[in-house]
Parts: C-alpha cells; sequence; structure tokens
C-alpha cells in the first residue's frame, strides 16, 4: 500500500511539472506575441510620421505661393549626399520661403539605447534648432537622379545641386529595445519623386 502512495505522488508530480512547464511556454509565448506586437506598431506609426513628413517637405522643392518669391529655381537646391539634403521652399504655403535641412545624426548620440545602430534624423528650418523628427532611425540614404534617369555623385552643392531633378528616399527604423536579440523592423522607399517645381517656372 505504501509503495503505490508513493507511487500516486511521483506521478502527480510528474504531470503538474509537466503542467508548470506548458504554462510557463504559453506565458512565455504570450508574452513574446505581445511585445512583437506592441514594438511593431509604434515602429510602424513612427515610419509612418516621418513619411508623411518628408513627403510634404519634398513636395514643395522651388515652391512659393508666390512665384516671383523664387527667381532662379535650381538655386533652391542647397547640398545634397547620401544622409543630408538642403533645399528651399514655401513649406507652409504662406508665402516665405524656408530653408530646410535633413540631416542624420552619429550613432553615438543614442548610445543609452540597446540597438547599436539606431540614429537620430533631424529637421532644421531656417538654420535654427535641429528638431528631431526620428530617433530609431537604422538606415536612411537620398539618392539624386537628373532629367536623363542618371544617378548623380554626391556630394553636391549648389549649382551642381541644380542638376537634381528626381530623388529617392530609402528609410528604415528599428525598436530601441530587442526581444530575445531581435529587433522589430519597418522599411519605406520612395521610388523616385520628381521635383515637379523645378520645370513649373
Amino acid at each position: 500500500m505504501g509503495t503505490q502512495v508513493i507511487l500516486d505522488i511521483l506521478s502527480s508530480m510528474m504531470i503538474g511539472g509537466v503542467l508548470l512547464l506548458t504554462l510557463n511556454q504559453v506565458n512565455f509565448n504570450t508574452i513574446t506575441t505581445f511585445f512583437y506586437y506592441n514594438n511593431d506598431f509604434i515602429i510602424q506609426s513612427s515610419l509612418l510620421d516621418v513619411i508623411t513628413i518628408i513627403e510634404n517637405d519634398l513636395k514643395r522643392i522651388a515652391y512659393a505661393a508666390d512665384p516671383s518669391l523664387i527667381a532662379v529655381p535650381s538655386e533652391c537646391l542647397k547640398y545634397a549626399d547620401s544622409t543630408t539634403f538642403r533645399f528651399m521652399g514655401d513649406i507652409d504655403n504662406n508665402g516665405s520661403i524656408e530653408d530646410i535641412t535633413y540631416s542624420l545624426g552619429p550613432v553615438s548620440e543614442l548610445a543609452n539605447t540597446k540597438n547599436p545602430r539606431d540614429r537620430i534624423l533631424y529637421r532644421t528650418v531656417n538654420g535654427g534648432n535641429k528638431e528631431m523628427i526620428c530617433t530609431n532611425v537604422t538606415q536612411m540614404m537620398f539618392e539624386y537622379f537628373n532629367y536623363t534617369k542618371e544617378k548623380l555623385s554626391v556630394p553636391m552643392i549648389d549649382a551642381a545641386a541644380g542638376e537634381i531633378s528626381a530623388i529617392q528616399i530609402s528609410i528604415e527604423v528599428q525598436s530601441p529595445d530587442a526581444f530575445e536579440q531581435d529587433y522589430n523592423q519597418a522599411y519605406w522607399r520612395q521610388l523616385r519623386l520628381a521635383i515637379k517645381n523645378l520645370r513649373n517656372r
């Protein structure tokens, strides 16, 4: 009788252990799924916000509510390289011309995050303070093309920048924290946004 009781207890312990392991695995899977989808939502929202700002600004290169304010449209392109782009345009549609610069900061600025690749995307208006429009950019590249669709070499300054007819922008954002060494990411590429206002004058 005593042996049977011990066997019953051992069997119960084994079954209980299996159940606990199963519950732990279910709990882990639930946490993983929640973390992934929560981070994915944040990353997608962040990327959408950045895209909206950039597209709105770039569509207004060499634009002015009063056309006489921009005498030579090609002079609105001030500087262009793979991670920095400076141009002029009436981005607020209020009759004043703004000087806009997009630039990518160094990785060292976000040394406090776990992601070793994230950087800050800055937007500067009229030489004022840099505005952080995204703090988790891991890749960003501007590519430039002329009227014959040839890719242009960078950097380009002033007159050389006036050769630009279209811009291709690629952006990747990642979560600042990883779960099980996995970072959520989202990627977007604008396929050659044409600078129409340069040809409208």
